[in-house]
């Protein structure tokens, strides 16, 4: 690696694992693939918001995870694959999961929202995903002093007097409402504002329950906090990266992730950051 070229990857590298700000809705902005591609070198910014295992803060505070070691790679394969070199940029904004999503919706350019996003057909209509990254488990999970439910048409006996806790405009709320609507109309649901707050919430509160994603249940299960998961009510989603309609990115990430996601490497970094056990889950090689 060239001299000048390795000192542009520590830079963007100490950037990347320290430089955060902490505001409200901003305009975001990076230069387009191609601007970039032609010139060689180019502008991106990334925000988030903190996800357990997949991007937080380490004990030094500098932003550790799945998708901090997954944009690390891509950004040597736009230097080795591609001859280009990035100047990142990190955004932090609050733990607003909404407001999170519009600062990259409004966004311009070579803009990044980097979490465990859900890729749906309504949130393509207002915003740009990369291929999957990761296949990830929705779980059925409440506080750990209810009964177990065994089937969904029990909900009403099992859960009755409980709150549901979830995100709005999250896929977590979807899936309640059509448990609602399904099995339990008289489905009391409350909000909170992201899905690090929703399984807190749940182990704070005796009589409540709610979908929550399966890095959530590691870290709670990792905490011994007072949850536990249902064998009933799970669902599967795809996760991806986030970019503005107007972004050019999408290409050129989706052609790092195809062959990415089928590399040796990106096993090893699921077993790095969840454990052998659970990466197995995710890959589709062991059984819960």
């Amino acid at each position: 690696m060239h001299r000048v070229t390795r000192l542009i990857m520590i830079c963007c590298c100490a950037l990347l694992l320290a430089n955060t700000t902490q505001a409200q809705t901003i305009r975001l902005s990076g230069d387009s693939w191609e601007l970039t591609e032609k010139r060689g070198v180019g502008r991106i910014t990334i925000t988030y918001i903190e996800t357990p295992l997949f991007i937080y803060k380490n004990e030094a505070g500098k932003l550790s995870g799945l998708c901090v070691d997954i944009l690390k790679e891509f950004i040597l394969f736009l230097e080795k694959e591609k001859g280009v070199r990035v100047v990142l940029s990190v955004y932090k904004p609050n733990d607003d999961f909404n407001i999170f999503l519009s600062n990259v919706i409004n966004a311009e350019g070579g803009v990044f929202g980097l979490a465990n996003i859900t890729i749906t057909d309504t949130r393509k209509k207002v915003m740009k995903f990369t291929r999957p990254y990761i296949k990830n488990r929705a779980l059925l999970a409440s506080h750990k002093d209810l009964p177990t439910l065994y089937d969904l048409k029990d909900m009403p006996k099992v859960f009755a007097g409980c709150t549901a806790f979830t995100v709005r405009n999250s896929t977590f709320e979807q899936d309640l409402l059509e448990l609602k609507q399904k099995y339990y109309p008289e489905m009391a649901i409350e909000y909170v504002s992201s899905a690090a707050t929703l399984v807190y919430k749940i182990a704070e509160t005796p009589n409540s329950f709610g979908k929550i994603d399966f890095p959530y249940y590691v870290e709670a299960t990792q905490k011994e906090l007072p949850v536990k998961v249902h064998p009933v009510g799970s669902t599967f989603e795809d996760f991806g990266f986030i970019m503005p309609l107007n972004s050019d990115w999408k290409g050129v990430w989706d052609e790092f992730l195809e062959r990415f996601t089928d590399s040796e490497s990106y096993r090893q970094l699921l077993i790095k950051h969840f454990g052998e056990g659970p990466a197995g889950l995710l890959l589709g090689t062991a059984n819960p």
